[in-house]
């Protein structure tokens, strides 16, 4: 093999090989959308909801909610936990509110505990696994996101602010139902 044919077989090989990674790739670019339009995808998740649209609310926060923002969790935690626009689950509504009071609002706290306090013992023990689960995947520290609590001038409610830090975190789909349905 002469050294022209040797340079054209590795370009080839090379080519090749990068064809191969690159639809990988692109696929992680689309699923790790911007964090601009995660904040986007949130307010306007927050606004539906509010309006009471709770299938466009839904749509706008789930990205949101699996990215580790508290509002877009604390948000879906009351969908299942109330069956607005998913199945009711008080299992899978405890796991979002279980991570979505990372952000240490009182209140949240509060609902979670009261809601906790009135399980069986067994819906508490897949609670308890529902809200680990949750946290490793959809977690702060997972997802890389710090939140901090602000109450802005002339106002008695907390505002949440999240910021994303550098990195890939990873990505997980978003629970519908639970495997077994004997949940509750």
């Amino acid at each position: 093999m002469n050294i022209k044919t040797g340079l054209v077989a590795i370009v080839l090989l090379t080519i090749l090989w990068l064809g191969d990674t690159q639809p990988a790739n692109a696929e992680r670019k689309a699923k790790n959308y911007s964090y601009t339009a995660v904040l986007m995808d949130e307010r306007a998740g927050i606004q539906a909801y509010k309006a009471g649209d709770f299938s466009k609310a839904f749509e706008r926060l789930k990205g949101p909610a699996l990215h580790g923002l508290k509002q877009a969790q604390y948000l879906i935690a009351f969908m299942f936990l109330k069956g607005q626009h998913v199945d009711q689950s008080l299992i899978i509504g405890m796991g979002w509110l279980g991570v979505a009071k990372e952000s240490k609002i009182k209140s949240w706290q509060s609902v979670y505990d009261q809601i906790y306090d009135n399980a069986t013992i067994e819906q508490k023990a897949l609670i308890d696994n529902k809200v680990a689960e949750y946290i490793e995947k959809f977690g702060s520290r997972t997802q890389k996101i710090k939140c901090v609590n602000r109450v802005p001038v002339g106002r008695k409610n907390t505002r949440i602010e999240c910021n994303k830090q550098e990195g890939i975190t990873p990505l997980y789909d978003i629970e519908l139902t639970l495997a077994n349905d004997n949940e509750e």
